[in-house]
């Protein structure tokens, strides 16, 4: 029987991808089960020649790969529309939320995931997007984006000029289905020769076994011409032939359709036309070379192998050498084991608790205790090929052990982040060709929304911070929010495609967080309104329903008017007007309560105010008494220094005065005793001497009298002096007595009316 011709295009296009792409799947297939966990990494071979050796497997590489996986995976691009023609940014930001909904969806999520994992592994991957219904209720169509598990599954164009290779003119999807199932699933009755013939025509066709049914999903590109005429002057484009032909440019176009065929190696099965321009299969590349026209894929592992076999040889050598350290043999006198046998013949393969020697000899000799030889293992050399290892897998994959989380020789945290960042620019090629991969993904998505989002409906969106909305599509309505009459057209317009890069909105959630915070912390009062948001950007549970909490107890004007817009939601007209007029009046009580209260603040202010100027007249007057009581003190000390100097001067006048008596009265006792030791002229002159001595009597009792009333005159003074310093003394006391101040308040105003002081 003839084939279809699909189905030796399909036969012929596939044979070609296999022969092209046959290098590559062989050295992919031996990669991924050198580094599957549990793998043994010596092969038959080698374990047969190492016969007894250790031949152990320490596989090092799966952590590398898992930090250039999993960091990727945390870090994932986001796609960007721009508007070009017949559009805007509203409907370029509504498909970047509805892309993001699709793509946070499980099977896309997965999709990714697998993708990663592929592209660092082997060095290639795919994801692609697909269609189908809500429900068997519904006939609206979606988009999704599925995975692709097995990467070898996939056969593309190998004449693909792009990177991304939207280029491409075929891709085989192959399927392998056991023979009974097949024949059940799509009513056929496919015989054992049948497939043995199809062995025989194609023979890497049927590969995977005799009993299955290899089933080819076949993507095509084919194109329709069709010949159109541009206007000279105004460009416009006519797809009849004008009839003032003179004024126009002839073009022949190429229209590309993608044609799906679903075929096995005898028949077609299904066909029918894809929705978009583009096969939606998205290719993502990993480490890339061409040599002499042949094109190969690498992953990051391909080129750490030999250093992981070097790796297990070091650690297997060490392990032998570790283990023949402890067979060394005792050495002694052979009379010591005489007798003995049993426990040094055992000595290596089992743990005495006691080993026994012959001490003497027959003749009582002593006889030396036998000792194990020296023979310990130098491990250095293994050791140093280990070291020579690590180093390798860090200069050949471009991951250091800062990058992996292990401590190394650096010690600030900058010099840890610079090496970290050094690991993330030698495996930033991986997340740069993901992103490619992204671009074109977008394109088919961009694609796809004028055929399949066609009718009235209503989508889910997701917003940057992973809120999902309903939005209405192709039809005219009113946004609740802004009141708005709006359409959003997915049949029409186009839109360039790009990729942001950067911190995770998580990332950037977080940082934000942290910034408001410390805002909120130092000027409270200012960042109020912005509080229930602080609050619902937490992760702990309820931060909405407290942030909700926070926002009822807000005055109405610092709430936020686009969540008041989303409460109102549903509610009718009438009940709306009400709550807006009950809103209304509570706002104007709140405004008379704030005027009431201002008053009474006013007035409890003013009222303070004058306490506070009797306080300063209390501190004024305080203030000058102990002035007052300085300067008392001043005046008492110069007082009391003015007494002790007249009393000093008093007391040396006195002491004066007695030594001018002291000296009179020595005077007078001499002159006694001068007449008396004259006694001729005594007798003889004694009418002559009585009046002189008379006199100087009187002159003597004359000064002394006028001493003693010096004398009262000066205690006088010193009483006076003493009365004064006791006055002073009592006015300085006075001063500095403790006082109160006793303030009398009006009983119906409260407000101070008279402030007595008295003393305590």
């Amino acid at each position: 029987m003839a084939l279809d011709k699909i189905v030796k295009s399909m036969l012929d296009d596939f044979k070609l991808s296999s022969n092209a792409e046959s290098d590559n799947r062989t050295r992919a297939l031996f990669v991924l089960d050198f580094i599957r966990p549990g793998a043994d990494q010596f092969s038959s071979d080698q374990v047969k020649a190492r016969g007894n050796r250790p031949s152990y497997s320490f596989n090092q590489l799966p952590k590398f790969g898992r930090q250039v996986i999993n960091d990727q995976w945390q870090n994932l691009p986001q796609i960007k529309y721009i508007p070009t023609t017949d559009a805007d940014v509203e409907k370029a930001e509504l498909l970047e939320d509805m892309i993001r909904e699709v793509q946070s969806q499980g099977c896309a999520q997965t999709a990714y995931k697998l993708a990663i994992a592929s592209q660092v592994n082997i060095g290639w991957a795919y994801f692609a997007f697909c269609t189908d219904y809500d429900n068997d209720e519904s006939n609206d169509q979606n988009i999704y984006i599925r995975q692709i598990p097995n990467t070898f599954q996939v056969y593309d164009d190998p004449a693909c000029r792009e990177q991304d290779r939207s280029d491409r003119r075929f891709l085989i999807e192959i399927e392998d289905i056991p023979r009974s199932e097949f024949n059940e699933r799509y009513e056929r009755d496919y015989t054992e020769s049948e497939l043995k013939s199809i062995g025989d025509d194609y023979p890497s066709w049927a590969e995977m076994g005799k009993d299955l049914v290899r089933v080819g999903h076949y993507w095509r590109k084919e194109y329709d011409k069709q010949t159109v005429w541009f206007n000279k002057e105004t460009g416009e484009k006519a797809t009849e032939k004008p009839k003032d032909i003179k004024n126009y440019n002839e073009r022949v176009i190429k229209k590309p359709r993608v044609m799906y065929y679903k075929c096995t190696a005898r028949e077609k099965i299904e066909e029918r036309k894809w929705y978009g321009k583009h096969i939606p299969f998205c290719f993502v590349e990993g480490n890339k070379t061409i040599v002499n026209g042949k094109t190969y894929y690498t992953g990051l592992y391909e080129d750490m192998i030999s250093t992981q076999i070097l790796y297990n040889y070091a650690t297997n050598t060490a392990i032998e050498l570790a283990e023949s350290a402890p067979i060394a043999p005792f050495t002694g006198d052979i009379r010591a084991f005489k007798g003995l046998e049993q426990y040094y013949d055992t000595v290596n393969q089992k743990n005495h608790s006691y080993l026994p020697h012959n001490a003497i000899d027959e003749s009582g000799n002593p006889i030396n205790e036998p000792k194990r030889a020296q023979n310990s293992a130098d491990l250095s050399s293994a050791v140093a090929l280990i070291q020579m290892a690590e180093q390798n897998f860090y200069g050949t994959s471009g991951i250091y052990p800062a990058s992996l989380g292990q401590q190394s020789n650096e010690k600030s945290g900058k010099a840890i982040m610079a090496r970290q960042r050094e690991g993330d620019v030698s495996t930033s090629n991986y997340s740069d060709m993901f992103r490619r991969a992204l671009i074109y993904g977008g394109t088919i998505y961009e694609d796809l929304r004028k055929y399949i989002l066609d009718g009235s409906r209503e989508v889910k969106a997701q917003s940057e911070d992973n809120k999902t909305r309903v939005v209405k599509i192709n039809q005219r309505y009113t946004d609740p929010k802004t009141g708005k009459t709006v359409e959003y057209d997915m049949t029409k317009g186009d839109m360039s495609v790009s990729i942001t890069t950067g911190a995770s909105y998580t990332t950037k959630r977080e940082e934000s967080r942290e910034s408001q915070i410390q805002l909120f912390q130092a000027a409270p009062q200012a960042m109020l309104p912005a509080l229930p948001m602080i609050v619902r950007s937490m992760d702990w549970p309820n931060a909405d329903k407290t942030a909700d909490a926070i926002e009822r107890g807000l005055p109405p004007e610092l709430r936020d008017p686009e969540r008041q817009a989303e409460q109102m939601q549903g509610v009718p007209p009438a009940v709306q007007a009400q709550l807006q007029q009950a809103q209304q009046i509570i706002q104007q009580l709140g405004q008379a309560l704030e005027e009431a209260q201002q008053a009474a603040n006013d007035k409890q202010a003013e009222a303070q105010l004058k306490v506070g100027e009797l306080q300063i007249k209390a501190q004024s007057a305080q203030t000058q008494a102990e002035k007052n009581q300085a300067d008392a003190e001043i005046k008492v000390a110069e007082l009391q220094f003015e007494r002790e100097k007249l009393g000093a001067e008093l007391s040396l006048e006195a002491q004066r005065l007695e030594l001018e008596k002291v000296k009179i009265l020595a005077g007078v006792q001499s002159q006694e005793i001068n007449r008396a030791s004259n006694s001729q002229e005594r007798d003889g002159a004694m009418l002559r001497d009585m009046e002189p001595k008379e006199s100087d009597d009187i002159s003597v009792e004359l000064q002394v009298q006028g001493l003693e009333e010096q004398r009262q005159h000066n205690a006088m003074l010193l009483e006076m002096l003493d009365a004064m310093k006791n006055g002073m003394e009592n006015l300085s006391a006075g001063i500095m007595a403790p006082k109160t101040i006793e303030i009398k308040r009006n009983p119906k105003t409260m407000f101070i009316e008279q402030a007595i002081s008295k003393t305590v």
